[in-house]
């Protein structure tokens, strides 16, 4: 999915070469296409065709590391798709690394750098690395400042400007030990940056789907707007009905809106599926539905305790195993087990990145 951020600048600079060139350019977006639908193998055969016609060009790899980061989740969970992820990335660096030696104004050299700083920033963050991903992030801040010029002449540059302006406010407040970092980063601004990914998502051209997916992300997370987010989620699947994480989100807006009926095919559909993070957020959602509209506390709990067996992933898990913690709380108040309560809702803060399951945790914390 980050991948999107470093292509669409590629088309605007005279002298890129790949989208100067009208096949390659429709190879990108119908690769970029076929892997949100979940067609992985279709999407690597196009791949192979850019790979085949340039060689020397980051391009194949950068596209590839997205793909099997969207293909495998987590991917550290599979070994053979991580190892190959991070032969990609190393490999995209590597060759944009050429690119920038033979002409440090190679804009397709500099910005699939930026895809792949992006992409090592986020590997590292995934991994409890945060240090390392704030300086590879600093590497990458040069880049990003001359797309937050151009976003008037561009709706796609949007797309990088509203994240960094809504994430360089937001990021701190979930990682406090970053904060004394942050000094070496302009400030930002999340009514505003949330105002232009919302924008992107309407009027830009490779960064549309990606703009809305992380504009529903922000009003799910940090928003508490499960209303603003379905809105996007729907039009995302709209275009892409395969594709496994829309479905998620799509499930947890209307369990959050209390859409329970509506979301119990979503869900049974995410608890049949292999891996282990779709199913793990298919439980949990199944269990809200059973405590909070069928009012079956035993079955809620059975299954709030099933998710949190699997191990805990940063990016993928850890929330929904802090929905999970907070369900539980929920049931032992209510069964009068006041400690048992407390402990749940503590968990469930300190997991939680969410507003809102924070702010009910906190909330109960209180009361007891």
């Amino acid at each position: 999915m980050r991948l999107v951020i470093a292509l669409f600048f590629l088309s605007f600079f005279a002298e890129s070469q790949i989208l100067k060139d009208p096949i390659a350019r429709t190879w990108i977006i119908d690769g970029l296409n076929k892997t949100y639908n979940f067609q992985f193998d279709e999407a690597e055969e196009i791949y192979n065709k850019i790979k085949a016609k340039y060689p020397n060009n980051p391009a194949y790899s950068t596209l590839m590391q997205m793909m099997l980061y969207t293909q495998y989740a987590p991917i550290k969970d599979y070994p053979v798709a991580k190892n190959k992820y991070l032969a990609h990335l190393n490999k995209s660096v590597e060759l944009s690394e050429k690119l920038i030696d033979k002409n440090s104004n190679d804009t397709e050299g500099i910005f699939f750098m930026l895809s792949s700083l992006g992409s090592l920033a986020a590997w590292q963050a995934d991994n409890d690395e945060m240090m390392k991903a704030v300086n590879t992030a600093r590497k990458a801040f040069p880049f990003m400042k001359k797309g937050m010029k151009l976003t008037d002449i561009q709706p796609d540059f949007l797309f990088t400007t509203g994240l960094y302006n809504y994430y360089i406010e937001q990021y701190p407040e979930d990682h406090p030990i970053v904060k004394p970092f942050m000094i070496f980063f302009s400030d930002g601004n999340k009514k505003t940056g949330l105002a232009q990914m919302d924008l992107c998502s309407k009027k830009a051209l490779f960064t549309q789907s990606e703009a809305a997916f992380y504009t529903a992300y922000i009003y799910l997370k940090h928003e508490n707007r499960s209303d603003k987010a379905l809105v996007f989620i729907n039009s995302l699947l709209e275009k892409y009905p395969n594709n496994l994480l829309f479905k998620s989100k799509q499930a947890e807006c209307l369990v959050g809106l209390g859409k329970y009926e509506q979301a119990q095919n979503l869900v049974n559909e995410l608890r049949k599926t292999s891996g282990r993070v779709f199913p793990v957020a298919g439980d949990v959602f199944q269990g809200l539905i059973d405590e909070k509209f069928n009012k079956k506390d035993k079955e809620a709990a059975l299954l709030y305790k099933k998710a949190l067996k699997t191990p805990t992933d940063v990016r993928y898990t850890q929330d929904y195993h802090a929905m999970a913690n907070l369900g539980l709380g929920r049931i032992a108040l209510r069964e009068k087990n006041k400690a048992s309560a407390k402990a749940y809702f503590k968990k469930a803060d300190e997991l939680s990145e969410y507003t809102s399951t924070s702010a009910e945790a906190k909330k109960y914390l209180k009361d007891l």
